[in-house]
């Protein structure tokens, strides 16, 4: 058993920062904090959860409900993944973002990932096209 699984079991949670961009623009790489609790429910769709892909701890978000598993994706991906049961291992209670805690009843979450999975390949085409912009913004100033 990992230590994320070890201490879930032990207490119940788990706190950490996030680390990749896959659930950007709700969670900020290396700069926001997310609670996982241990999964006392079922899970429905929107959820985010945490599960494990080979050595990799994953988060993303609950897209829909299957038999026996979740087709997930990240907020900030393109691609849906299926997750087993036996592959989850905890689920989002709340995130910090700017030393603000966010729970996930939150009358602005829910409308955030309401919208989002909504507007969703449109939102992620338009974040790549911000930063590929930005990055063309900060080559262009260096050079000058």
């Amino acid at each position: 058993m990992n230590n994320i699984e070890a201490i879930l079991e032990k207490e119940g949670y788990f706190a950490c920062t996030t680390v990749g961009l896959s659930m950007y623009p709700m969670l900020r790489n290396r700069k926001d904090t997310v609670v996982i609790y241990s999964v006392n429910r079922c899970l429905k769709k929107y959820d985010v959860l945490l599960y494990r892909r080979g050595n990799d701890y994953v988060l993303h978000r609950v897209i829909k409900v299957l038999e026996n598993g979740y087709l997930i994706r990240g907020d900030n991906c393109f691609y849906n993944e299926l997750v087993l049961d036996n592959q989850v291992i905890g689920i989002l209670g709340l995130f910090y973002r700017n030393k603000k805690k966010i729970k996930i009843s939150d009358w602005r979450y829910v409308c955030y990932y309401k919208c989002w999975c909504f507007i969703h390949p449109i939102g992620v085409i338009f974040i790549r096209i911000r930063t590929k912009i930005g990055c063309m913004i900060r080559y262009v100033s260096n050079k000058i």
